[in-house]
């Protein structure tokens, strides 16, 4: 049975993995094409944790409110991430690098936590959602192999 490229047998092996830069900037000859990274970004929101709020705010608002509303959403998102996409592509620096550099080691942490919460947050607001809606469509209700025991009255 053959292992993957990069495992401990490869570094006991004398074959030296490859940086990941997290303390430098990525060097023009590992960075990766705009077609590559397009793409990661157009398929990342594909998903129905993302279809079904997007679904109701279209269904609350009016297909043409709604859809103004997703429109202006999406050009406010864009225009961020291209601004730190453009900075990242032309330094090759990660978000972290530039953050310590723009904020400082704590205000870095600072950036960063925000940053994780608002990730963390959007996807469980995306995921609770989609939870409800489907509940609410079909019906579904907690299985039975989970359902609660019934409460038994001792004399």
């Amino acid at each position: 049975m053959t292992q993957p490229s990069g495992t401990a047998q490869d570094a006991h092996a004398g074959i030296e993995l490859e940086s990941e830069f997290e303390h430098s900037p990525v060097p023009p000859s590992h960075r990766k094409s705009l077609l590559t990274v397009s793409a990661v970004w157009f398929g990342f929101p594909m998903i129905l944790t993302n279809a079904v709020p997007g679904g109701l705010v279209v269904a609350l608002l009016g297909f043409w409110q709604g859809l103004a509303a997703i429109l202006v959403a999406n050009v406010i998102m864009f225009a961020y991430v291209s601004l730190l996409s453009y900075r990242a592509g032309q330094t090759g620096k990660s978000f972290s690098l530039q953050a310590t550099e723009t904020f400082g080691t704590a205000g870095y942490a600072i950036a960063s936590g925000f940053l994780s919460t608002v990730v963390v947050g959007w996807f469980a607001f995306n995921t609770g959602a989609t939870g409800a809606s489907l509940n609410e469509a079909f019906g579904w209700t907690r299985p039975s192999w989970r359902a609660r025991p019934a409460s038994s009255s001792s004399p």
